[in-house]
């Protein structure tokens, strides 16, 4: 089907959405005053010129909160840089998806984006025209605006961290694998995954830095016709990879005999030499619970894709898998 071209009021604002990659690089630099070689210039004070030291967020407090609290379901994440076209476009297919699944109350959606620059902004309107195409109904402003990605929080709770390319891995991690030297059994890294490695087609080329990247189609776009066939195609790239990620979560739920009889699923699934979790004194996992934790065990046991380990993990002695 042919492509809509659209109208999207404020393009200057999508320009500056669109520079994104010129802006990765961000400097703080510090004027400080000359001082005189033979010592006659004006005394300078160096108690003013100390640089504000700038502290790292831990994920202590969450995992804390996560142990204290009882999980139903897994959160699966969709990350992309500015958070108003391709993470509220894969979030909307999956979750549609999810509506006619079996998997459909053990699994819950959410979206970040990892640049500030269009935080609180509902999806693109190139967005909303190309998923009206696929029979997708993107939800407002008022329930979809862009969220920051927050590293402490959003690293423990989401169980699966589907980032769109290179750049939202490289963002995301930046904060995170840090968290993997301090406490290497977290595991935070190996969360991260890229949606394109999902993809039928995509997924041949994981030897490839680049190969699996879904890339931004509002990036060097300034509107009309080529800008909206350009995110009806990443759509559909992204329709076809949620489609192969929740084939696979149905294989794993198969496999393990959560979706062996279908038709009379059980309200909760026994679970052997564990202290009953909160709010369950029988000692059993309802079958959302038991289905999150088979998922990570899952992305465990994958470890982290070799090209997103950052070089000061690379050779170090951490528990990632098989990297």
């Amino acid at each position: 089907m042919q492509a809509q071209a659209i109208s999207t009021p404020g393009r200057a604002h999508l320009q500056t959405c669109c520079s994104l990659r010129q802006r990765r690089a961000r400097t703080r630099t510090c004027k400080v005053p000359a001082i005189s070689s033979s010592g006659s210039g004006p005394a300078v004070l160096v108690d003013g010129l100390v640089v504000q030291p700038a502290y790292r967020s831990t994920p202590w407090e969450a995992e804390q909160k996560l142990q204290n609290s009882s999980r139903d379901k897994a959160l699966i994440m969709f990350v992309s840089e500015s958070g108003i076209c391709r993470a509220p476009l894969a979030a909307a297919i999956f979750k549609q998806q999810l509506q006619d699944s079996p998997l459909q109350d053990w699994v819950d959606v959410q979206q970040r984006a990892t640049r500030d620059y269009c935080l609180g902004e509902g999806p693109d309107q190139a967005a909303v025209a190309a998923a009206a195409t696929l029979g997708v109904q993107l939800p407002d402003a008022g329930t979809a605006a862009a969220v920051m990605f927050d590293p402490a929080n959003d690293i423990v709770a989401a169980d699966l961290v589907l980032v769109m390319d290179k750049f939202t891995a490289a963002d995301v991690l930046r904060e995170v694998s840090s968290y993997d030297l301090i406490n290497p059994g977290g595991q935070y890294s190996a969360r991260v995954r890229l949606l394109g490695s999902y993809h039928p087609l995509l997924a041949a080329h994981a030897d490839q830095t680049d190969g699996q990247d879904i890339d931004d189609p509002l990036y060097g776009n300034v509107g009309g016709a080529q800008e909206q066939a350009a995110v009806l195609e990443v759509a559909q790239l992204l329709q076809e990879s949620c489609s192969c990620l929740l084939q696979q979560l149905k294989q794993l739920a198969e496999v393990s005999g959560l979706l062996a009889e279908p038709a009379a699923q059980p309200a909760a699934v026994a679970v052997q030499g564990n202290s009953p979790p909160p709010g369950h004194a029988d000692g059993a996992l309802p079958a959302g619970a038991e289905f999150r934790e088979l998922l990570i065990k899952h992305v465990r046991e994958e470890g982290v894709i070799s090209w997103l380990v950052p070089p000061m993990l690379q050779g170090s002695n951490t528990d990632l898998g098989g990297w």
